[in-house]
């Protein structure tokens, strides 16, 4: 079990390639999370915005709990 908080940083595993955003707005009565690319500059491009259903992002895009250091060392939450 891994909890969620915004601002968090995720993976998902998209055709084969691993890409990484932030947690931008919980929606828990939808059971919804918005996703925005971790090296978005701005709010208004919709391109660079996931949101989907959590059983999606957990079964389908394989979503995991990311950590980056200050040195920029990578670190897994949950392995699938």
């Amino acid at each position: 079990m891994v909890y969620l908080c915004i601002n968090d940083t995720v993976s998902i595993e998209e055709n084969g390639k691993r890409e990484f955003y932030r947690i931008q707005k919980l929606d828990p009565s939808n059971n919804r999370i918005v996703l925005r690319l971790h090296n978005a500059a701005t709010l208004k491009n919709k391109s660079e915005e996931k949101t989907k259903s959590i059983s999606v992002l957990m079964r389908d895009l394989k979503m995991r709990k990311e950590s980056v250091d200050v040195l920029g060392y990578l670190s897994t939450f949950n392995k699938n």
